[in-house]
């Protein structure tokens, strides 16, 4: 095939190819330019996204079974991920049980706060609560105890003992107060951030754009927002981006930083594994259905060949008998022809010793006569 033929795609095999992209087998590197493809003899066509532009056509049986491996190995490689991820969420729970620590919450960088904003005075659902003569592990036992209990802070220390109260709200706000010993919030293991490089979360909502400096002031930006489930920093802008609702983990800059929950991320990554396994299996499921004619063709040309194939065995069966048998005839005649010719050779030596003997007989009975006739003509002249 020449360059011609491929540049003005008049070549039989490349048109089909172009028509069936399953067709198509992939040739060169993924960077080969139209000019090098057709260079080196191939077919060449960039209509189609995602599919092999450069090729050549092979088998259709071929090409669905290279098809199928292709994807298959690559279903096996993010399996593999998926387990170890899977894996590595189960280590995580087993280390992080969800039992609830407290994150002290400050105000203007001071310790000594009190969890007054928000309406957190308002008596709803029976909060606040008060506790006497408490230590702080015993406020923090009683906010533990209670499944709606947001935070807890401490007033009025005497002896390491505090008057301690419990709150029910979402937007639990810091403020300093020179009789507090702070304000605790409740915050669960796996609800602890963690920041991940090269990605950004936006959720579903905007909360504040805030100047920090640090990846880990960003994460205590959120942590201090009830309505936080994650944020975005910008390391080269200094910039935090804090946001509620759900999301997923969205590429970014090698600067961003995905802040969101560490079992979020977890299974954030779990669920991404998952929906390629999902669409991968998909396209084997959609393939091997695609293909079932042809297989059924494949299948019915194969029992048509075997008939064929048995039908030339048995004739090739009936041939190497016939052959046999004109084979014995040959090795009888055979057999005959030597036994003659050892019969023939017997009487040959047989004649010729005979001869052998006459003539010696000849021989000795003139030799006999000659001596005779010497003898009697001696003694005549006596």
């Amino acid at each position: 095939m020449n360059t011609n033929t491929f540049l003005s795609n008049n070549d039989e095999s490349c048109k089909i190819a172009t028509q069936d992209p399953t067709l198509r087998i992939a040739q060169g590197t993924t960077d080969i330019t139209k000019d090098d493809c057709i260079h080196q003899g191939f077919c060449y066509d960039d209509s189609i996204p995602n599919i092999p532009y450069c090729f050549k056509t092979g088998d259709k049986t071929n090409s669905y079974v290279l098809s199928l491996e292709t994807l298959t190995k690559k279903y096996d490689a993010i399996l593999i991920q998926y387990r170890q991820a899977y894996a590595d969420y189960i280590q995580y729970l087993e280390q992080n049980p969800n039992t609830p620590s407290y994150s002290l919450l400050t105000a203007n960088g001071q310790n000594n706060t009190v969890c007054s904003g928000g309406g957190n005075w308002n008596n709803t659902n029976g909060f606040p609560k008060w506790f006497y003569n408490v230590t702080n592990e015993q406020c923090a036992s009683e906010c533990d105890n209670n499944p709606n209990c947001t935070a807890y802070d401490l007033v009025n220390q005497s002896d390491n003992r505090y008057q301690c109260a419990i709150f029910g709200n979402q937007d639990i706000v810091p403020a300093t107060a020179n009789i507090a010993y702070g304000c605790y919030k409740k915050v669960n293991k796996t609800n602890f951030l963690t920041a991940v490089q090269g990605q950004t979360y936006w959720g579903t909502g905007a909360i504040s754009g805030s100047q920090v400096n640090t990846v880990e002031q960003c994460k205590a930006l959120c942590s201090a927002d009830g309505n936080c489930s994650g944020a975005t920093f910008n390391q080269d802008k200094q910039m935090c981006w804090t946001r509620s609702g759900e999301g997923q983990l969205v590429e970014g800059l090698p600067t961003d930083y995905a802040i969101v929950k560490e079992d979020a991320q977890h299974l954030t990554t779990l669920n991404m594994f998952n929906q390629q396994l999902t669409d991968i299996n998909q396209q084997i499921l959609k393939m091997v259905n695609d293909g079932e004619p042809l297989y059924k063709e494949q299948r019915e040309n194969r029992a048509t060949q075997s008939g064929i194939l048995t039908d030339n065995l048995k004739s090739l069966l009936e041939e190497r008998a016939k052959i046999n048998a004109v084979l014995q005839t040959y090795n009888d005649y055979d057999e005959e022809v030597l036994e003659e010719e050892i019969d023939i050779n017997y009487y040959y030596w047989l004649m010729l010793i005979f001869s052998v003997i006459i003539i010696l007989s000849v021989i000795f009975l003139v030799r006999i006569s000659v001596a005779s006739s010497n003898s009697f003509s001696f003694n005549s002249l006596f």
